[in-house]
């Protein structure tokens, strides 16, 4: 199709598609552009009985050419699973990997991976029903082809690769609720699971991922992102205040939180999570970030009433990496800009993107707002440029990176952790 041609009707398609897509309150009713709409009607329906090269996919294509990354168009069917799965329920094993290196770079909390003992960084190098038979993750049996091929609640086994220690793990794809908070102190990892039939925060393993020491103030909170909507122990918000409580109970003073790969969330979560981690008067709400639209209004996100003091902070050092995104830069914001103490430290590890080593994260400075039709589908559209409270800071297409504050530092993903524990004198 030529592209001028093809700009046009996907422009104009796209109007009459989100005029009738909205009740009223959401987008711009049919009637507002009674001739452009004229207009279009024509030119669609020229388009749809004449074009030699008509697209299948009008929908596909009007997303690609008007709509940036961060938004979206939904099915009715896409969108039922976004809500399940915005509350933590999942399917499946709980990884994601390189689909390049077969390397896993997550393993979701209270998942069956979690459950079995898969550690992230291992490399996926064969799947199958038998420990003898096998099959080697290659070019022509790709992981992704031999994992769609095995049925829930079937047990087949996956072997991992530690750095050339090869492990198998037996494993089943089943529905589980997925939680997002870890906790590490110098001896366990503790962390929310549901192996006795009730979700339930508890010891999980031995601490073999963050190597404390002797260091017995400082803990660890792995946050793995602002979901988990639901109340109660299956929200995120809880798992994180009930995490902080143990490191309270623990008389624990050093904070290393982790929000490394950690892409953010739901702004609600995030108005929750804040109020435990920036330091301003007790029981107050505070403005925590700030939005500008198109028009030029801005809305105000304000925290729940603050709690900060309950933990007795000496100190607190933040890893992110090029993933942190989103409501953690959002949250990272807040906490430099009501640092009054200057306890705060940032360590931003190294990522190679296009060949050179930088030191940043992200760089997601904008919001989304999901319209829903009565009939089911949905509309992700981007709506606002995110501030920082006092410092006004976007960090959109920019990332936090060592120029904003003197607090922040550079380090490389293996010094990260260790560079922490120097600041948790």
């Amino acid at each position: 199709m030529n592209d001028k041609i093809k700009k046009t009707v996907v422009a104009i398609v796209a109007v009459i598609i989100l005029s009738g897509v909205f009740f009223t309150g959401f987008i711009v009713g049919k009637n507002s552009y009674p001739d452009d709409i004229n207009t279009i009607n024509y030119i669609l329906s020229m388009y749809k009985r004449y074009y030699y090269e008509e697209t299948d996919d009008l929908v596909g294509t009007i997303e690609g050419a008007l709509l940036d990354r961060y938004s979206d168009y939904y099915t009715k069917e896409e969108y039922a699973l976004i809500k399940k799965t915005s509350k933590g329920q999942r399917e499946g094993i709980g990884i994601s990997y390189n689909k390049n290196t077969d390397v896993i770079t997550q393993v979701l909390g209270n998942s069956p991976a979690k459950k079995a003992g898969i550690k992230a960084g291992g490399k996926i190098v064969a799947i199958g029903f038998t420990a003898d038979s096998l099959t080697r993750v290659n070019t022509d049996n790709t992981a992704d082809k031999l994992l769609s091929d095995i049925k829930p609640y079937v047990d087949f086994i996956m072997r991992i690769s530690y750095d050339g220690t090869e492990v198998n793990y037996t494993l089943q794809k089943q529905e589980y609720v997925q939680t997002f908070v870890s906790y590490y102190d110098e001896n366990a990892e503790y962390g929310f699971s549901d192996k006795d039939g009730t979700l339930a925060f508890t010891q999980i393993a031995h601490n073999t991922e963050f190597p404390i020491g002797d260091k017995t103030k400082t803990a660890v909170i792995k946050y793995a992102g602002f979901s988990g909507l639901s109340n109660g122990i299956q929200g995120s918000a809880t798992q994180f205040k009930l995490a902080l409580d143990k490191f309270k109970e623990d008389g624990k003073t050093h904070l290393i939180l982790d929000l490394r790969d950690n892409g953010g969330g739901y702004m609600s979560i995030l108005e929750s999570i804040s109020a435990r981690l920036i330091d301003a008067e007790t029981s107050t709400k505070q403005l925590i970030s700030y939005a500008k639209y198109k028009d030029g209004s801005t809305s105000n996100f304000y925290s729940e009433k603050v709690t900060y003091s309950n933990y007795g902070y000496e100190k607190i050092v933040v890893l992110c990496n090029e993933n942190t995104a989103s409501a953690s830069e959002a949250l990272i914001g807040a906490m430099l800009d009501y640092d009054n103490k200057k306890i705060v430290s940032v360590i931003v590890c190294a990522s190679v993107l296009d060949g050179e080593t930088v030191y940043k994260t992200y760089g997601k400075g904008i919001m989304q707002s999901t319209y829903e039709r009565l009939s089911g589908e949905a509309i992700k559209l981007t709506t606002a440029k995110i501030y920082w409270p006092k410092s006004g800071i976007s960090i959109h297409g920019v990332g936090i990176n060592a120029s904003i504050d003197e607090r922040i530092i550079n380090e490389s993903n293996k010094g990260a952790f260790y560079d922490a524990l120097v600041f948790c004198k």
